[in-house]
């Protein structure tokens, strides 16, 4: 009797690991699924800004500037957060803008 309810348990808890552990990678697949998809708007997104942004400048500054996408800078090495990016910095007659893209 004792050997049948260890066994009775152990099968119980081998389906139960079983089953959380493939609804734990259903989850993880969701989640890679979900950062892909958010990836690939952020992307669009950027794309937006940069060329609504060209779009604007030739407007108001004809060829007299430019624009740069996706800069990195390395400010602080050997901290935490040793690099900054600047999504477009635009360099007119106007002065120089840093434009942050939120979605």
């Amino acid at each position: 009797m004792l050997i049948q309810t260890i066994v009775g348990l152990t099968g119980a808890l081998l389906c139960a690991y079983l089953s959380f552990n493939e609804k734990r990678l259903a989850d993880e697949e969701v989640r890679e699924a979900r950062a892909t998809s958010a990836q690939g708007r952020w992307e669009e997104g950027e794309r937006e800004v940069s060329a609504e942004l060209r779009w604007h400048l030739t407007r108001l500054c004809g060829d007299d500037w430019a624009v740069l996408d996706g800069l990195v800078l390395i400010h602080a090495p050997g901290s935490a957060f040793p690099t900054a990016e600047i999504d477009h910095l635009a360099i007119t007659p106007f002065g120089v803008f840093v434009v942050e893209t939120k979605h």
